[in-house]
């Protein structure tokens, strides 16, 4: 789990526990006079008092959603969290997990970190998790917005491609970066500003080295405004490389 505070004004910081796995929850995180250990542990290491927003880990099988949802409604009740969301949850397994919070009468998810970038975006822009942002209220945390960098052209691990989509991106990389230079954007700018464009995006995850490459980055906002949502989608609809899977 990481905790990760934006070194920012103290009313403009936001404290993100990531990666609380739903065996943590279960079994390591009993709430022993409202505390939960895994998030104390989480939140001694980062100097706070609560947690704005916790990420709850890949949905395993077998895993009680029911006991997760009363767990983390008891860390909410003990001030400890105030919002929770999931990481790379199926919308059935997303649905279900706000069914028991409505019907318990605690928090549910309120946000799914998902992949979501210019290449792998079936799943995101499908009808299931179209339900679930539209009539659950569920918002999209953008995530793998380069796939390991392979959209620029990189590659984190310098493995080689490992499925179809990678393999089609190696192909897709000289495309990419001319369709930024047409718009005078980096292909970075461009792979960012396009996860702007979903309706139920409201956070986007990247990272950077340096505080000059953070400003290259947030440009992506500015691209944005310039190019239009449906011209920018326009642009690189050709690099869509999961089309025609199915919708997770």
């Amino acid at each position: 789990m990481e905790v990760r505070r934006l070194r920012l004004y103290p009313s403009q910081r936001v404290l993100h526990t990531r990666s609380i796995r739903d065996a943590e929850i279960n079994s390591r995180s009993r709430i022993p006079d409202g505390r939960g250990s895994v998030c104390l542990f989480a939140l001694f290491r980062g100097g706070v008092e609560h947690a704005d927003l916790v990420i709850v880990g890949e949905n395993s099988p077998g895993i009680d959603l029911h006991a997760v949802v009363n767990e983390l409604g008891e860390l909410h009740r003990a001030g400890l969290v105030r919002q929770w969301g999931v990481n790379n949850w199926s919308p059935a397994s997303i649905r279900a997990a706000h069914d028991f919070a409505e019907a318990d009468g605690v928090p549910g998810p309120v946000m799914a970190q998902l992949v979501n970038n210019i290449a792998r975006r079936s799943a995101v822009e499908g009808p299931e998790f179209g339900k679930v942002f539209g009539e659950l209220g569920v918002t999209l945390q953008s995530s793998d917005v380069f796939e390991g960098g392979r959209l620029l052209g990189k590659s984190r691990t310098g493995a080689e491609p490992f499925d179809d989509v990678q393999r089609r991106i190696a192909d897709d990389v000289e495309g990419i970066r001319k369709a930024a230079e047409s718009v005078g954007a980096t292909p970075a700018q461009l792979c960012l500003a396009f996860t702007l464009t979903h309706p139920a995006n409201t956070t986007t995850l990247f990272g950077a080295t340096s505080v000059e490459q953070l400003g290259q980055n947030l440009a992506a906002v500015d691209l944005l405004d310039r190019v239009g949502a449906a011209d920018l989608r326009a642009l690189v609809d050709p690099f869509w490389a999961d089309r025609d899977l199915a919708d997770g």
